[in-house]
């Protein structure tokens, strides 16, 4: 299992209820692994919002309604900035 699959299942979870409709090409426990994997990298060096666009456009293999984008954007940009920022708290408490 991957480092950060429990936090992958959350950010899935939450873009899923707001909308964005996922690619139809991959299985769920490999988007999952994909996300798990795409944190250890946005843990490293990567905007919020470019993690956001990244994990928007790549889940959803370019079916979001362009109206929903930004908003989707933005809910996933959040979700991956207050991981790293809980992460990188929880890193400083130990």
């Amino acid at each position: 299992m991957p480092r950060y699959y429990e936090e992958a299942a959350h950010i899935l979870q939450t873009l899923t209820s707001n909308g964005l409709p996922l690619t139809p090409y991959f299985s769920i426990p490999y988007l999952l692994w994909w996300i798990a994997k795409e944190l250890e990298w946005m843990e490293q060096d990567r905007s919020h919002t470019s993690a956001g666009e990244k994990l928007v456009d790549s889940l959803s293999a370019g079916n979001v309604d362009p109206r929903c984008r930004p908003r989707l954007v933005a809910i996933a940009g959040t979700l991956v900035g207050n991981f790293l920022t809980t992460r990188a708290y929880r890193t400083h408490q130990r």
